[in-house]
């Protein structure tokens, strides 16, 4: 496996890690709302209403700086594949221009 192929593996795996986590933070942060949206629904205790106002407000502050890490990500992946023209018939290559795709299909950056 060439040097290249190597980069182009760990950047891609990056990537990949970074969209992982943006995923997840949209999820849990879906969670989080609708145990808020039940726990004032039944009334409960204004402590625990605020105590889950700040869970929701913690994952609400994750989001951006994971997009933004993913946007970085993106970029030097995007930057990276331009320099591998010597790759494009890779494995590879196809796996890193497909995730991109699915990123840009997600509409996230």
């Amino acid at each position: 496996m060439s040097d290249i192929t190597k980069k182009l593996k760990i950047k891609v795996g990056s990537c990949t890690r970074c969209f992982k986590e943006y995923n997840s933070y949209q999820k849990e942060l879906d969670r989080e709302r609708e145990r808020l949206e039940k726990l004032k629904q039944d009334n409960s205790e204004e402590t625990r209403i605020k105590q889950q106002v700040t869970v929701v407000e913690e994952t609400e502050c994750m989001i951006p700086l994971t997009r933004t890490k993913l946007k970085q990500q993106v970029q030097e992946l995007s930057n990276f594949l331009s320099q591998c023209e010597d790759i494009k018939e890779s494995e590879e290559y196809k796996t890193a221009t497909d995730l991109l795709s699915t990123i840009q299909e997600a509409k996230i950056i």
